[in-house]
């Protein structure tokens, strides 16, 4: 399995092991000694002064130049520090700056009851992160373990050649070539961890399999525990090959290593986080925001393992703080991403105010506007479903559910809120209206009729009323018709003679004298079979409405008119021998 490591990422890390200074000294790289740390401050000043004189004394001056304590002294009294004072690691790298040095030793040294025993490590000074640990040493005196360290020393400094090529053939990104001599660097010294750095990230800039990579961080982390690259390197190469307990091992003892650097935090939190393990990465970068308050970017960092980890308040109150603090940081995502917390959280308003000012600040964004429908609608119907809850009782959110209902083409659940806006109010003419035409799409013309007539009651629009019952009595004329549907044709006509009483109109009369025309017709014509009074009697009836409708209708339509006044007289005298016979003379 490969690990696929940006080669841009790997030329930038290989720089800055190689930092600004030549990676090929013209000089003898010069080595500063300053006085160890020491519960015996006189014990610390004098191995630092004999590990610089066993120094001087078996390298050449071609190959190292030891700083005397006379310079160091004079460079330590201008800053106003004691020679005997111990220095920290960060003092030590900046008095070697001070000094052009390149390399400075570092540690600590104690009596034991058999003698002394001491520890340092050989540090570059172009990156704090080179660091060899110098394996300890012990014996009776001072005069021995500097011989032991200053022998050791000389042999880690060897990979140090072979280092500065392999730094130089990686930033020409002749990666093999760094990879060769960073080699030569680890046979020149086994221990060797500032060659194994280079050999590290080389092999990452080659593509090299994650597994391989893993065990060179490996190899370093045995000999210094807490180098921090090749902790970051294995925890991501161990994260790659899915071991999640190896990898978030890692992570966490980076940050133990530099747990005051704000990158690293992020780093290890962003590991974590893709870990899946947000119950380590949560306490981190708490802690981490409020130590470096002015840092947006673990601001930013926190805010996202928030919302992964479905903390939708707290990632609300991290996101609030972007916006207010950095709104450099508030781009599209982060609308949306906002307003989907505040969804999750159940506070929909805020949803909606949080995508409406992304609208505002990104009009450009099709994406965001198109949430920002979604959420309006969303929001509407919401709106809604609470209203009813809270107010049962209000007729005009019965009438706003039913538009929803409609708009989801759920009829019936319309009707019923249509129903109760009616109940609760007789005079929601609109509803009566709407009710109607509902009724009518479930076949309840009736039920449908009924409701016009109260809407007109209630001060309905006559011309709206005329309108709907107009509408549905032709559909149904010309299905019924088509159908020779008697029972079609009289519910066509309840619907034509109420718009024709509401809004009298030559299509109202048309139509009322075309399906009482058909009506007479059908029932005529089945009367016979059946011997039926009373489909006599409505073939009568109905042929009298035609006779009476039509001549009106003959404004829009007079050859059609004509032809059925024409057919209406044949019929006549069929209708009336109908009545003769089937009907029983009135007493």
């Amino acid at each position: 399995m490969l690990h696929r490591t940006p080669p841009a990422v790997v030329v930038l890390l290989l720089a800055s092991l190689a930092g600004a200074a030549p990676v090929v000294a013209q000089d003898a790289p010069r080595l500063i000694v300053p006085t160890l740390a020491s519960a015996d401050a006189k014990l610390g000043q004098k191995l630092g002064d004999e590990l610089r004189s066993e120094l001087d004394d078996i390298t050449d001056d071609k190959e190292l130049d030891v700083v005397d304590k006379r310079t160091l002294t004079q460079a330590l009294s201008s800053s106003g520090i004691p020679f005997e004072t111990a220095l920290i690691p960060a003092l030590a790298r900046q008095l070697t700056r001070s000094l052009r040095g390149d390399e400075f030793v570092n540690g600590t040294v104690e009596r034991t009851s058999s003698g002394v025993r001491a520890q340092v490590t050989l540090t570059l000074q172009r990156d704090e992160r080179l660091v060899q640990p110098i394996p300890p040493a012990e014996g009776r005196d001072v005069d021995a373990v500097a011989g032991q360290l200053a022998r050791e020393i000389k042999q880690a400094r060897t990979q140090l050649p072979f280092e500065r090529q392999c730094v130089s053939a990686a930033r020409e990104h002749r990666y093999a070539d760094a990879v060769q001599a960073a080699r030569a660097g680890v046979r020149a010294y086994p221990r060797g961890v500032i060659a194994r750095i280079c050999l590290l990230t080389a092999s990452a800039a080659l593509e090299a399999p994650a597994d391989t990579l893993a065990a060179m961080a490996e190899e370093i982390l045995a000999i210094a525990p807490a180098n921090t690259i090749a902790l970051d390197m294995g925890a991501q190469m161990y994260g790659t090959l899915g071991r999640a307990d190896r990898a978030a091992e890692l992570w966490q003892r980076l940050l133990a290593a530099a747990p005051e650097d704000a990158g690293t935090v992020e780093r290890v939190v962003r590991g974590l986080a893709a870990l899946g393990n947000f119950e380590i990465a949560r306490p981190v970068i708490v802690k981490a925001v409020e130590e470096h308050p002015d840092n947006i970017q673990l601001l930013k960092l926190k805010w996202l393992m928030l919302l992964n980890a479905r903390e939708w308040n707290d990632a609300i109150a991290s996101g609030t703080r972007i916006e207010q603090s950095a709104p450099i940081l508030a781009d599209t995502d982060f609308y949306a991403r906002m307003a989907s917390a505040y969804r999750a959280a159940e506070k929909p308003r805020e949803a909606l105010q949080t995508i409406a000012r992304g609208v505002e600040k990104f009009p450009e964004s099709g994406m965001l506007y198109a949430l920002y429908a979604q959420y309006v609608r969303e929001e509407g119907d919401n709106a809604v479903q609470r209203g009813l809850q809270k107010f049962p009782n209000e007729p005009r959110l019965y009438l706003l559910e039913a538009q929803r209902l409609l708009a989801n083409e759920e009829v019936e659940g319309a009707l019923h809120a249509l129903d109760r806006a009616v109940q609760l109010d007789s005079t929601t003419v609109g509803a009566l209206v709407r009710v109607a035409q509902l009724r009518s799409q479930l076949g309840q013309d009736d039920s449908a009729v009924v409701a016009l007539k109260a809407a007109l009651r209630h001060g309905a629009d006559s011309a709206l009323v005329a309108q709907v019952a107009l509408a549905r009595g032709n559909a149904l004329y010309r299905d019924a018709s088509a159908r020779k549907d008697r029972p079609g044709l009289q519910r066509a006509l309840g619907f034509l003679q109420l718009a024709e009483g509401v809004r009298p109109s030559p299509q109202a009369s048309l139509l009322k004298g075309l399906s009482s025309l058909s009506l007479s017709q059908s029932a005529a014509t089945e009367a016979p079979a059946t011997k039926s009074c009373e489909l006599a009697r409505l073939a009568q009836s109905s042929l009298a409405d035609a006779q009476i409708a039509l001549p009106e209708g003959g404004r829009i339509a007079p050859d059609a008119v004509a032809k059925s006044l024409e057919y209406a007289v044949q019929l006549a005298p069929v209708v009336e021998q109908q009545v003769k016979a089937f009907c029983a003379p009135a007493d």
